[in-house]
């Protein structure tokens, strides 16, 4: 039972990662918020922090998913909370930067 949450992270963490892909190299502005007005200019650099900040997210969900198979230890949450800090951190700052 417990290596089906393993797993269900891991593929969580593929999808989050394929977003961000979508995001970063198809810039799909209109996924991250209706909210957004940013420059025509500064849509590929907005896209690409959002995006990579997105994949961001995904490797840490995915590698918790790893490490719940692996070892079932609390490591995997402890590195997914950082790896998010920092991915909203990325986030936060390109909304202030172009928008």
């Amino acid at each position: 039972m417990t290596q089906i949450i393993g797993i269900l992270l891991l593929l969580l963490g593929l999808i989050v990662i394929l977003v961000g892909i979508i995001l970063w190299k198809k810039q799909k502005i209109q996924w991250v918020s209706v909210h957004t007005q940013v420059m025509k200019k500064d849509v590929s650099k907005f896209t690409r922090m959002v995006g990579q900040s997105t994949i961001g997210i995904g490797i840490s969900v995915g590698l918790w998913g790893i490490l719940w198979i692996i070892q079932k230890m609390l490591m995997g949450p402890m590195l997914f909370g950082i790896v998010f800090a920092i991915s909203m951190a990325l986030y936060f700052r390109a909304q202030k930067l172009y928008d």
